[in-house]
Formats: C-alpha cells, sequence, structure tokens
C-alpha cells in the first residue's frame, strides 16, 4: 500500500514538507529512483506528531542493522531544523550534536547528513552546515576527496568555504587547518556563536573529543546551552550512567529538547540515559521494537515493492569445542583452559570452517574461495595472526586473506579492502563489531565463546543486509553462520527478539567481549568441535503477504490545527483550552502486520528443523 499522509492532521502537513525537501535533496545525487523507505516514513512522522504536542522528542531508533538508521537520523536532523520555531526553547538552540563511537560510523554519517543538508544542491543555502570532528586526518580527507569527485557537478564552488560544509580536522589541504581534535571542537563553539541564532549546525563527534580539550567544561557549557538536538549512534554502547561519557551525554540529553539514541540493541540503560525513563516500548520512535525475523519473513515494515532490506533465509550452525589435554598445566578449566590452546584449536576450526563453507554454500574449495566473502571474529589480536597463518597455509594462493586488528598497520586499510573485493576471508577481533557495513558478506564465522544476546545479535547483523549484488551466493542459498564455540543455539526467535527489545541492562554488552590479551600460551591439545544443532531461518516458499492499511491517528479538528500550528507550548504558559496540549497524545504510527503462522505449521517447521539437526551430525 502507498503510503498516504492525511492532510486533515498538522503534523502531516509538516512530513510532506519535510519528505519533499529530503526526498529530492537525495534524488539529486542518488538518482530519481530514490526513496524514503516506509521505516524512515514512519519514524519522521511519530517524530514531528511529538515536537508538534510536546514540544520535543526523546525517543530510541531500534532498528536492525542495514535498516537505514543513518538515512533515518539525516531525515530527523532536516526535520529538527524545519520545526525549530515549533521545538522548546528552539529559536534559542541552533546545533546539533551526533556523538558515534568509531572514525568509521562517524564517515559512514558524514555523506547522508551532507546530503540533508542541501549542500549538494547548489542553487539556495543548505538547511544547516556540516562538521565532522577527527584525528584520522588521511581518512577523512580521503573522504571528502571522494565526496567532492563524486558530486563536483552538483556543488557550488564554495562547498568547502565554511558557508555550507566543514569538515575539521588535523591538518589538512583544503578544511581549515587546526592543531587538535580540541581546537576543532572549540572552533565549532565560537563558529555557531559567531553566525548567531538564524543558521542551524550539526557536528559529527566522539564524547572522548571533551577529554583532549583544555577548558573542556565551558566549550561543553556552550554547546550545551545552544544543544537543540543530540543524536546517539550505537547507543548500547555509548551510553553508561556510571562513566564519564556517560553522564556526559545524559546532561546534553537532558538539556536538548530532541534526543535520540539509534542502535539495532537498546540495552536497559539506553532509555534511561537518552530518555530519562525506564526502557519499554514506549520509549521507541516506532512505538515497538523492528525484529530482524519480522523483516527476514516479510511480516511487518516491509512495503509491497520496496527493496528488501535483509536476507530472507538464514543458516546457523552451532558447535560446541570439546579439549583433551596433552601437556597443559593440570590447574586450567573453563575459559583458561579454552583460550590456552591457540594453534591447535584454529586448525581444527580452520578445517572446521572449510568444510562447511563447502557443504552450505554447494561448491568446492577453490569455486568457493572465489565466489563466497567470509568474516571471521578471533578473541585476539594473537589468535587472529595465527588464523592468517593457518588460512594461507590451507589455502595455499587460492584465496585472499585480510587481518584487521589493533596490532596491524593499517587495520582500516585492510578492512576498506576487504569491502571492495568480490571474495575473501577477514579475521578481525574486534574492529568490526561496530560500523561494518559489506552487504555481499555471505557468512559469519564466530571462533570465540559469545554468551550474551545482544552480542550475538551484534555479530549476527554483519550477515543479514540484503546484497548490492544480485549475483550473491547467499540470495539462492541464504546467510551463513557458524558458531565454533558455542554453549546452547542461539538462533532462536524469542532469544533475538529479547535482544532487540531491549530486555538486557548494559553489562550483557561486555560478555565474551574481553579478549584474551596479546600474550596467550600455547599447548598441545585434541580438539573436537561437536554439533550442537542447526536454525534455519526462511521465508516460506507459498506464504502471501498482505498488508493492512496502517493505522493514523485521528484527524485534528480545524479549531485543534490551529492551535498546534500556533507558537510551541512553554513550561510557564498554561496550554489554552482546546489546543493541542489538552488533546491526549496519539500512540505513534504502527506497521501493518501479517498474521502469525498456525500452530500446524509451526510445529511442522519445529519437526522439519529437527530432523535437519538429527541429519547434519556428522
Amino acid at each position: 500500500m502507498a503510503y498516504i499522509p492525511n492532510k486533515g492532521f498538522s503534523s502531516f502537513n509538516t512530513v510532506e514538507r519535510v519528505e519533499e525537501v529530503f526526498v529530492r535533496r537525495f534524488r539529486s545525487v542518488k538518482g530519481e529512483g530514490w526513496e524514503l523507505r516506509y521505516l524512515h516514513k514512519v519514524g519522521l512522522e511519530n517524530f514531528v506528531q511529538g515536537v508538534l504536542v510536546r514540544g520535543e522528542c526523546k525517543k530510541v531508533v531500534q532498528m536492525p542493522t542495514g535498516a537505514g538508521k543513518s538515512v533515518l537520523m539525516a531525515l530527523l536532523a532536516l526535520a529538527t531544523v524545519h520545526l525549530r520555531d515549533r521545538v522548546r526553547e528552539g529559536t534559542q538552540r541552533n546545533v546539533m550534536l551526533v556523538f558515534a563511537p568509531l572514525n568509521r560510523i562517524k564517515f559512514q554519517l558524514l555523506e547522508p547528513l551532507i546530503i540533508a543538508s542541501g549542500a549538494c544542491e547548489g542553487f539556495q543555502p543548505p538547511s544547516f552546515s556540516v562538521y565532522c570532528i577527527s584525528s584520522a586526518a588521511k581518512a577523512l580527507d580521503s573522504l571528502c576527496e571522494e565526496l567532492l569527485s563524486r558530486y563536483r557537478s552538483k556543488m557550488p564552488g564554495h562547498w568547502f568555504s565554511g558557508k555550507t560544509l566543514l569538515a575539521l580536522t588535523p591538518p589538512t589541504r583544503r578544511l581549515y587547518n587546526v592543531s587538535s581534535v580540541g581546537e576543532a571542537l572549540r572552533m565549532v563553539a565560537d563558529r555557531v556563536e559567531e553566525l548567531g541564532e538564524r543558521y542551524s549546525h550539526i557536528a559529527v563527534i566522539c564524547p572522548h573529543a571533551f577529554g583532549r580539550l583544555e577548558g573542556a567544561e565551558e566549550v561543553f557549557r556552550r554547546l550545551k546551552d545552544r544543544a537543540l538536538a543530540v543524536f546517539i549512534d550505537e547507543a548500547h554502547v555509548m551510553v553508561d550512567p556510571g562513566g564519564r561519557w556517560g553522564k556526559l551525554m545524559a546532561q546534553l540529553a537532558r538539556a536538548a529538547p530532541v534526543a535520540v539514541g539509534f542502535t539495532a540493541t537498546p540495552v536497559v540503560e539506553t532509555c534511561e540515559v537518552v530518555a530519562g525513563e525506564a526502557c519499554a516500548h514506549g520509549m521507541l520512535l516506532h512505538s515497538e521494537p523492528i525484529h530482524s525475523y519480522d523483516l527476514m519473513l516479510g511480516r511487518k515494515w516491509i512495503q509491497p515493492g520496496e527493496e528488501p532490506i535483509l536476507v530472507s533465509r538464514l543458516v546457523a550452525r552451532f558447535y560446541r569445542s570439546n579439549f583433551q589435554v596433552l601437556k597443559a598445566p593440570a590447574e586450567l578449566r573453563g575459559n583458561d583452559l579454552w583460550k590456552n590452546f591457540c594453534r591447535d584449536r584454529v586448525r581444527e576450526y580452520a578445517e572446521r570452517m572449510l568444510q562447511e563453507l563447502e557443504r552450505h554454500f554447494g561448491l568446492s574449495r577453490s569455486e568457493l574461495l572465489s565466489s563466497v566473502k567470509v568474516l571471521v571474529l578471533a578473541p585476539n589480536t594473537r589468535e587472529a595472526d595465527i588464523w592468517g597463518e593457518v588460512l594461507r597455509e590451507k589455502l595455499r594462493g587460492m584465496g585472499r586473506v585480510f587481518i584487521a586488528h589493533s596490532g596491524v598497520t593499517d587495520p582500516q586499510g585492510e578492512i576498506e579492502r576487504f569491502v571492495k573485493s568480490k571474495a575473501g576471508i577477514l579475521v578481525a577481533v574486534n574492529m568490526v563489531r561496530l560500523g561494518f557495513d559489506d552487504p555481499d558478506l555471505d557468512a559469519l564465522m564466530i571462533a570465540r565463546p559469545t554468551k550474551s544476546g545482544v552480542v550475538y545479535v551484534q555479530m549476527r547483523g554483519r550477515v543479514l543486509r540484503y546484497p548490492k549484488s544480485f549475483d550473491r551466493l547467499k540470495l539462492k542459498r541464504g546467510a551463513f553462520i557458524l558458531h565454533l564455540a558455542a554453549d546452547e543455539i542461539m538462533e532462536d526467535e524469542e532469544k533475538v527478539e529479547s535482544a532487540e527489545a531491549g530486555a538486557f541492562p548494559k553489562a550483557q554488552v561486555r560478555v565474551g567481549l574481553e579478549g584474551f590479551g596479546e600474550g596467550v600460551m600455547e599447548f598441545s591439545a585434541s580438539v573436537k568441535t561437536d554439533l550442537l544443532g542447526e536454525s534455519v531461518v526462511e521465508v516460506p516458499a507459498l506464504q502471501t503477504i498482505e498488508f493492512a492499511p496502517p493505522v493514523r491517528p485521528t484527524p485534528l479538528q480545524p479549531s485543534e490545527v490551529a492551535a498546534t500550528e500556533a507558537a510551541p507550548p512553554t513550561p510557564e504558559a498554561a496550554p489554552a483550552p482546546g489546543s493541542a496540549e489538552q488533546t491526549p497524545v496519539q500512540e505513534g504510527v504502527a506497521p501493518p502486520e501479517t498474521p502469525r503462522e498456525g500452530i500446524f505449521r509451526r510445529l511442522f517447521k519445529a519437526l522439519l528443523s529437527a530432523v535437519r539437526r538429527l541429519t547434519g551430525r556428522r
């Protein structure tokens, strides 16, 4: 069903205006076929409605990896600027702060923000200036080169003059030449005040930037007093009420009328910091969790005619690792035992991985290595290096192996080369845990103990994205996950949805991510991997997806529309009779949903899965 805003409600008129500008700007650089997703439209509508009724919006955006969080953030930034006179204290506030934990994520956010600002239109002033503060001078300069060459014909000549886009980094040839991240942050604060309240700005930074600045408290206070909006990406790891940076972002979130956290797995603390309330579905911008199973199985959120977001088939196999000690101290137990058999374990894992890849994709080893992209998650840098040695020995030049961790000279370059390649194996530790975006990834190997449902859901999201290339094998055979050190089968709808719904505290994010350091010893051992079981997720071949019309809020009467379009309410002013303040807040827009499968079909699928697990034992 096509998206048709209700013109009788004032928020929908605002939504239409913001949508029209946003889509026009993206089509100017992405092509006339570019469209907003239904997910984005629902998020925008709920955001606008909240601002018009309450004068603020403090929500969490929970969207699975690959669902378009960066585009939605850019859309909400444009809507915030468009609604400044409706936002509480909006006329005195003019800076939006985007917090991201890694340079890689900051750079991914930069392009949609630049396009949304209108810098690429060239025929009118942009809606806001974009600043990116990063110590990775070469990487940021390279990104700006790429954007400039891609959009040169679409942008005015003064694009980098500071009037439309500012990318601040030390040192650089073209952009402002500053000596440190702290100086760049101060320069942003100065420029925000210099240009006055008429102009809006957005700065993409890491909270650690404040720690590198003398007089950080003063600059932080200046930005906080002018903060119109705070957007926190990967909020499940960024918010920590007990940590210095978590407290900093909590202060900003309380001060700014708009505060939005973005994550695929909100933890309890995410809502407490961003929204100031306990984690609940009411704190979610889309009014309920967006589950990856719903996107994969086509049950919600995907409108007819839209491109898929996630793959429709996933096969996950879970192995338990057993060790027989040959020359190890008798006191080694549990994880101590597990982490001390590096080379023997990696040899066993690598062979099992290659066998299972051949089995899943139905290819010989040589065919496999020229067609499939695989990500291996190791527990520490030492073991990642051993993976590289063992794989190169086994492959004998048949496939390319990439290693990316803190001990490698150019880890981000290795990741970029893997992303741009058609096939290969990338071995990493934690660098791809966040912000790793390769839709063409076919398979994920988890070669480390992982007991946290939050961590597992974040890991699996790397391989679920719908590929850009239509010839990828995961479209034909399904995405593949092989967990080589599992205690239980984690690919379970109830477990996955619990993590996506925010049922766990932040402590769960750290479980299984500690690693075992660089100085892991090696002993001789006998290693066995016993199959725990297999989980298969796929859209039934004969399933017909039908969408009921989405539920929209009840239109306001003409007198109520006029009240909503009036000046935004302030804490001191009592709402006028009949105004939107006295109108009960409508529930956010909910997605259309098809009925769940019947009990007999679920029993049949459970029986089929059990048969597959039995026949899959070796």
